[in-house]
């Protein structure tokens, strides 16, 4: 990198490097920003937008001083079937610049910004949040489309700037209440459109407990068998059912036809 950066010999000692990544006072943001603006000058054709991918990942550390070190889940954690991929360290989220390289087949991420989270502190998603704002404005006049999981696809991730717009996979849970004007109406189903706002009508509507008994159907008129308990047919049958008797003995049919004990 001092090679490229400075042709020719170097005629200072390698150990100044070394101090800038460890005791020198720098800022990520503003070293991001001129990152930014080389790739877009350099790497991004003209009036094109930037793909910008979001995602966050474990930096592994085991040190009982290392600042922000928690266990939380790592992807890179070569771990058996159902069990989970957890590991301790420090969590960062990224954002990089996707680009498509002449001496590549390929497109490649450029980590560019960004952020360590903490417990106590913001969500990855209000992080995410900041690291697109503070890229709106490190290129401004781009249009920026950003890609990350379903884990960034939440409410925190509305108030976004004009230029920036988030695809990411759909939640399980997630609810639609609209069709995106840029999609073409889908086919209006039979009843009335849900209005935006309200849950969607359940497919099963919750049945009252206890459940209700069957209706059994009473007797013939004159065979002087007793009535079931309850009647439901509401007085159509003879006038044993204004009075069903719970102490009568059960009927039953036999095999041909007639009532029997």
């Amino acid at each position: 990198m001092l090679i490229s950066r400075r042709p020719g010999p170097i005629r200072w000692h390698h150990s100044r490097v070394h101090r800038f990544f460890s005791a020198a006072r720098w800022d990520t943001d503003v070293l991001g920003t001129v990152v930014i603006r080389l790739i877009v000058g350099w790497l991004v054709p003209m009036g094109e937008p930037l793909v910008i991918a979001v995602d966050d990942t474990m930096f592994r550390r085991w040190g009982r001083k290392v600042h922000g070190a928690y266990w939380g889940y790592d992807g890179s954690v070569k771990a058996p079937p159902n069990t989970a991929k957890i590991s301790r360290g420090n969590s960062f989220v990224v954002a990089a610049v996707v680009v498509q390289l002449p001496l590549l087949d390929r497109p490649v991420a450029l980590p560019v910004l960004m952020r360590l989270w903490h417990k106590g502190g913001p969500s990855k998603t209000v992080l995410a949040r900041r690291l697109i704002h503070a890229l709106a404005n490190a290129a401004p006049g781009r249009r920026l489309h950003v890609v990350a999981d379903s884990a960034y696809a939440c409410n925190q991730m509305r108030d976004l700037p004009q230029q920036a717009t988030v695809t990411a996979p759909m939640p399980s849970h997630a609810s639609l209440w609209r069709v995106h004007p840029d999609v073409d109406n889908p086919p209006r189903l039979r009843g009335p459109a849900p209005a935006p706002g309200s849950s969607a009508p359940a497919s099963v509507s919750r049945r009252s407990w206890p459940p209700k008994r069957p209706a059994w159907p009473c007797p013939p008129p004159g065979t002087g068998a007793p009535p079931p308990s309850p009647c439901t047919n509401s007085g159509a049958c003879d006038a044993a059912c204004s009075a069903p008797d719970r102490s009568a003995p059960s009927w039953s049919p036999n095999r041909a036809g007639n009532l029997s004990r």
